[in-house]
């Protein structure tokens, strides 16, 4: 597998350390997460791959998780990868909030939970254009 994490709770803050250990991670911007993210980028030096983002339209989640499914998908498939990614795994957004459209778009299937995690399987072969 060859997962990417995508945080969208804004305390989600020391946990991110710990997923940035297994894989890449997306994390939505707040108070909490961008004081997490610069400990876990100045502990590693680098040697991890964390992205911090603000969403463009604050407090809509369906519209913030689609932005950030849009970036991950164009930074992490396979025109920007060797080994694209296949599993996604959000922290901190409901089933009930995922925007099914861009989910269809991409190539992206609900498979489970995982603890606090919903996790998301990337069909081979249905990939957009970076937009």
């Amino acid at each position: 597998m060859n997962p990417v994490a995508l945080i969208l709770n804004p305390e989600f803050g020391q946990g991110v350390e710990r997923i940035a250990r297994e894989m890449p991670v997306w994390v939505l911007s707040s108070p909490t997460n961008d004081v997490a993210v610069e400990e876990t980028r100045r502990k590693f030096k680098g040697a991890i791959d964390v992205t911090s983002f603000v969403p463009r339209r604050a407090g809509d989640r369906s519209a913030t998780c689609a932005q950030a499914l849009y970036d991950i998908d164009e930074h992490h498939g396979p025109w920007s990868s060797s080994r694209p990614y296949n599993e996604l795994r959000i922290f901190g957004v409901s089933e009930a909030d995922l925007p099914l459209d861009v989910l269809d778009e991409l190539g992206l299937a609900p498979a489970e939970s995982r603890g606090s995690a919903l996790i998301l399987h990337k069909h081979p072969g249905l990939h957009v254009a970076a937009r």
